[in-house]
């Protein structure tokens, strides 16, 4: 599951309606997980938070994920 806020990068750390930019849906089993999304900003440039769940513990509580960022806009950065 993930979830994408337009708070100015901060950690999220409540669900907000009004702060919410996309998501990917209720929690699931899948293995791979994808949503499209609309990232709109006050202004440009501007940084999103994303927040990665994953109701598997891995090794010393850490989950596994890998994240893959498309994007079709002409110009582009992305730094995670």
């Amino acid at each position: 599951m993930f979830m994408i806020q337009k708070n100015g990068g901060k950690r999220i750390t409540t669900s907000s309606l009004d702060l919410l930019a996309g998501t990917s849906g209720a929690p699931t089993d899948l293995i791979t997980v994808s949503a499209e999304v609309n990232l709109e900003a006050p202004t440009f440039p501007y940084t999103f938070s994303l927040m990665v769940a994953s109701s598997r513990s891995g090794p010393e509580g850490e989950g596994k994920f890998e994240i893959n960022i498309q994007c079709t806009d002409e110009f582009s950065i992305v730094d995670i």
